[in-house]
C-alpha cells in the first residue's frame, strides 16, 4: 500500500550570489576528470599507429616468429635497424614517400618509426637501461 508523505507543494530555495558561485565551482569540479600528468594517447595519430601495425604484420608474414614465439626481428643485430632507419629516412628526404620494394611497398616514415621502436626495444634490453631523464654521455 502506497503512503503519501503529504501534499506535493513547490518550494523556494534562497541562495545568495556568493553561495551560488561556490556551488557552480563545486559542480564543475565534480564534472572534471583530473588528468594532469597522465599520458595523452589521443595525441598519437590512429592512422600512424595503423601504419606501424601494417608494416609489422607484413614483416611477420615475411619473417615468421621463432618456434619459441620470439619475434624474428629481436634476433637481428641492432645495427641493421640503425642502417634501415637511416636508409628509409634518406629515401624520404629525397622525396620518395613509398618504399618501392616489391615484397613490401610501405611508407618510408612508417618504416622509420618501426625501426625506431626496434632500437628502443634493444636499448631497454641493455643492462642499466637509460631512463627518459638520463643521457648517453656522462659529461
Amino acid at each position: 500500500m502506497d503512503q503519501e508523505l503529504g501534499p506535493k507543494t513547490p518550494f523556494t530555495l534562497e541562495i545568495n550570489p556568493g553561495e551560488l558561485e561556490g556551488l557552480k565551482e563545486a559542480l564543475d569540479r565534480k564534472k572534471r576528470k583530473w588528468d594532469d600528468g597522465k599520458l595523452k594517447y589521443h595525441l598519437i595519430l590512429p592512422q600512424f599507429l595503423e601504419l606501424m601495425a601494417e608494416i609489422l604484420t607484413r614483416g611477420e608474414i615475411n619473417h615468421p616468429k621463432e618456434p619459441d614465439g620470439t619475434p624474428s626481428w629481436q634476433l637481428v643485430e641492432k645495427e641493421a635497424y640503425e642502417d634501415a632507419l637511416f636508409r628509409h629516412f634518406q629515401a624520404y628526404r629525397r622525396g620518395e614517400i613509398i618504399d618501392p620494394d616489391p615484397k613490401m611497398p610501405t611508407d618510408h616514415m612508417g618504416n622509420v618509426a618501426v625501426n625506431a621502436m626496434f632500437l628502443w626495444w634493444f636499448n631497454r634490453q641493455r643492462e642499466g637501461y637509460l631512463g627518459k631523464t638520463d643521457t648517453v654521455n656522462e659529461d
